[in-house]
């Protein structure tokens, strides 16, 4: 698709474009690719190189089969493209999965190799040759995540501007028409003019689209130009947070720790549709003023953001993305081996992952707060503690209600959940939970029987709700996970996440299909749920030791019928159900307060 859209656009003999391609096999692995012959190269599975003229493109060589995660592979690419096709100006766009500082790509046909940022560096280092070659005009990343703080300090150095997202791209990706067209028209243009026009096509594409499903993918989209020689004084903005968080952790211990976790809990975070495997990237604009209502001075760091990001473009969903995240886990298995010093500190050591994210951090100060956040966190094993749950009845009939009330003590509560539930056997079976608050005190909460649920004219099925998130007063995103399996059983099926955005500003809540994602090794992947594709919830179990696994319901799935999943509410089948909360620390410990009550 992005290739047709590259001839559609102008042509000029002042900008010529050349693209390496490497495509999979149609079957391999099943199901998940179009197998679209390419335009005008009809159907290939190897790596070609090929360039644009006049709305066609001319194949220049096949490579037969290579391995696009190597950095050699990106750096032969890049030293072939200048030589080859010297120019004033010259700029690099990078298009498929990314995870951010994890890194980009991920070759299918070589086990999911994928580029480190590490890797980036060095194909850069190597394609651009002599330490005096001119920058890119720009690198851009036409994929998700790629807008982190890490990713642009490892391309300063080789490029003038970065263009990349916050938060996931869904697959249609940047529009490459109008942008290529506006740079034919005037090929002088300045570059920042460019990286301009490249953000504000991509909005226009969902804005002015007239499929209804495509705009409503765009309220969570982001994209920002970013001026790669100003990213030095955001690093040196960061550092000076870290130094002084740091040295508060030190001497306040957990006082000051809980501080930084209310803050960093607060602030908007990208990837996190998958639940727990969202990145924990986190908006770095919005964070610094959190942390500067919280008490500290982070007003050169915010003013060097603003320096920087040159433009951003962000739907309604993301009123907080300003153009540049960072990495901030909340807990130190997101780590790995950095949370533990040993005597590389942090630069490759003996355990497993051991720098994995230290060899792609743009700072040893960073790295070295996180280190001291997640020990706090990893030392802290108590969940806040429930008392007095109790139910006004324990069975309702239609459009009666029961009233749930609680007391909750905790000093360090993340977040509270109401909480749908049935018994099973030994096992609970988590049907969903929906967010209240992050105070702990007296809670309560109205069960009137009623639950979401996801179906079409094929059938529906219970809504397990894995993330709940409020974007705008009374407006939410909601993640289900699913077990998808492509049409005529084609291919293994797979755990994907749909993302709808649900309305409840009005006398009725009205729901939309945003997106589907499954999140894997590579990074998240956009999925496009077909007819003929069948689905089916996946729950949450939790055993009596309180260990949990998820795991779809065979006896809950429907097949996509024409049309979008449509997201409702639904009155429950008759039973018993468990209802309450759920509350987490900091620390992602948990604990929960359950009663139990029958639907007549």
């Amino acid at each position: 698709g992005d290739v047709e859209e590259m001839t559609g656009a102008r042509p000029s003999d002042e900008v010529q474009v050349v693209v390496q391609y490497d495509r999979a096999e149609a079957d391999e692995p099943e199901g998940q690719y179009s197998g679209r012959a390419a335009p005008g190269l009809g159907d290939f599975d190897s790596t070609k190189r090929f360039v644009l003229e006049e709305g066609r493109v001319r194949e220049i060589a096949d490579l037969g089969e290579t391995n696009m995660g190597a950095p050699e592979t990106l750096a032969g690419f890049i030293g072939w493209g200048i030589e080859t096709f010297p120019a004033r100006r010259t700029a690099l766009v990078l298009w498929d999965h990314g995870a951010g500082w994890p890194g980009y790509g991920g070759d299918d046909s070589h086990d999911g190799d994928s580029l480190t940022l590490p890797e980036i560096e060095q194909a850069l280092d190597a394609g651009l040759g002599a330490e005096d070659a001119p920058k890119f005009a720009f690198i851009g990343f036409d994929c998700c995540l790629m807008a982190t703080l890490e990713v642009m300090a490892a391309c300063a150095p080789h490029a003038e501007f970065l263009i990349a997202s916050e938060e996931l791209e869904p697959g249609y990706g940047w529009d490459y028409t109008p942008w290529l067209s506006a740079l034919a028209e005037n090929p002088a243009a300045p570059i920042e003019q460019v990286a301009i026009s490249i953000c504000e096509s991509y909005q226009q594409f969902f804005d002015e689209n007239p499929d209804p499903d495509i705009q409503g993918e765009g309220g969570s989209i982001t994209l920002a130009a970013v001026r790669l020689d100003r990213i030095a004084a955001v690093v040196s903005g960061v550092e000076a947070f870290a130094h002084e968080a740091s040295g508060a952790i030190e001497e306040g211990g957990r006082e000051a720790w809980l501080a930084l976790a209310a803050v960093r809990e607060d602030a908007e975070e990208y990837g996190a549709g998958g639940g727990d495997a969202g990145p924990a990237h986190l908006a770095l604009h919005h964070l610094a003023t959190l942390l500067a209502a919280a008490g500290l001075d982070t007003s050169a760091l915010r003013s060097a953001i603003e320096a920087a990001v040159v433009h951003h473009v962000a739907g309604a969903d993301r009123p907080h993305a300003r153009g540049i995240s960072i990495f901030f886990p909340p807990e130190a298995d997101a780590l790995g081996g950095v949370a533990h010093e040993d005597e590389d500190e942090g630069k490759g050591g003996d355990g497993e992952g051991d720098g994995d994210y230290a060899q792609s951090s743009f700072s040893d100060g960073w790295t070295a707060f996180l280190r001291s956040y997640v020990l706090v966190e990893a030392t802290d094993e108590s969940a806040p503690a429930f008392s007095e749950v109790a139910a006004s009845t324990d069975a309702i009939e239609a459009g009666e209600e029961a009233t749930i009330t609680a007391t909750l003590q905790g000093d360090d509560v993340a977040q509270v959940y109401y909480v749908l539930a049935e018994r099973a056997d030994e096992q609970e079976i988590l049907l969903g939970r929906i967010p209240l608050g992050d105070e702990a005190g007296d809670l309560e909460a109205t069960f009137d029987g009623t639950w979401l649920a996801l179906g079409n004219d094929e059938g529906e099925v219970t809504a397990p709700i894995e993330s709940f998130e409020e974007v705008a007063e009374d407006v939410y995103l909601v993640g289900i996970p699913v077990l998808y399996q492509f049409p005529h059983g084609r291919g293994e099926p797979i755990r994907v996440t749909l993302q709808y955005r649900l309305d409840a500003t009005g006398e009725e809540t009205r729901s939309e299909f945003v997106n589907a994602f499954e999140y894997g090794d590579d990074g998240p992947t956009d999925v496009d749920i077909a007819e003929g594709g069948r689905i089916q919830p996946v729950y949450l179990f939790v055993d009596a030791e309180g260990e949990t696994i998820e795991s779809p319901a065979d006896e809950e799935a429907f097949v996509v019928a024409e049309g979008e999943i449509e997201l409702y509410e639904v009155e429950l089948a008759a039973g018993k159900y468990l209802v309450g909360f759920v509350a987490e620390d900091y620390a992602d410990n948990s604990t929960e307060g359950l009663v139990e009550i029958e639907v007549k």
